[in-house]
């Protein structure tokens, strides 16, 4: 969750906190020893948008953020997908 957190707040303009705490990310590799495939990152994105129907965020804000996460989740998918 730390490491989440972190890099939600760098990634949404915040402070760089991830990088000041665990040094620089390159998502596809970082994620390269996960088993991530198609159907597993619905499931997350699928997740992550039941953890911001939770927030007293505006919504349309929520469907922006959720927009944007699909971004990096697609790029981790064929890093297992290749390896395969």
């Amino acid at each position: 969750m730390d490491k989440l957190g972190l890099f939600l707040c760098g990634w949404t303009g915040g402070p760089r906190r991830y990088g000041e705490k665990y040094g620089p990310i390159a998502i596809p590799p970082a994620h390269a020893h996960l088993p991530i495939i198609e159907v597993e990152k619905d499931a997350r994105l699928a997740c992550m948008q039941v953890a911001l129907q939770e927030q007293d965020y505006p919504p349309a804000f929520k469907i922006y953020f959720l927009k944007q996460l699909t971004v990096p989740a697609s790029h981790i998918v064929p890093v297992r997908q290749n390896r395969r």
